[in-house]
């Protein structure tokens, strides 16, 4: 097998390729055997089988952060003043029952994502600080949500 660099800048074999003819059917040198398990899950094979699926999820992925972003912007506008005449309490429910479904879209997209090319991201440096500051934003966003909840409708109106 011919030797290739990845994200990681750590080399590792060339992958068989399987009757879809793009799979990486091999278990992934130096990575859990987890993460291995989960890239050979038969549906995951069949992503690999389809030539538009890595496009289709991030454009899902894309457009439902950009959906995440133009909320808390509508949000953070209001709070800076502008459209003084829309209720502020009614807002922010909206505001943040579209960024969990966001979110929750993103994970179900990036998890895809991520199972269809677990080989590149397992021991990405990179990839593993996007996940932790995903985690710290989630934790924001629920406790902004928490804190607000309970203020926003005796005051900001």
């Amino acid at each position: 097998p011919t030797e290739r660099k990845g994200p990681s800048r750590r080399p590792w074999p060339a992958r068989q390729i399987c009757d879809t003819g793009s799979c990486r059917c091999d278990p992934i040198p130096g990575t859990d055997t987890m993460l291995s398990t989960l890239a050979n899950l038969s549906f995951v094979h069949t992503l690999h089988a389809l030539p538009w699926a890595p496009q289709l999820l991030e454009t899902i992925h894309m457009t439902f952060h950009s959906l995440l972003v133009g909320a808390f912007i509508v949000l953070a506008a209001r709070l800076l003043g502008f459209g003084r005449d829309v209720p502020l309490a009614p807002l922010a429910r909206l505001v943040f029952a579209v960024c969990w479904i966001s979110v929750g879209v993103q994970v179900v997209a990036g998890g895809l994502m991520f199972l269809m090319m677990v080989d590149q991201y397992a021991d990405n440096e990179y990839f593993i600080a996007k996940i932790a500051a995903i985690a710290v934003g989630l934790m924001l966003l629920a406790a902004l949500q928490d804190r607000k909840s309970t203020r926003l409708n005796s005051s900001h109106t």
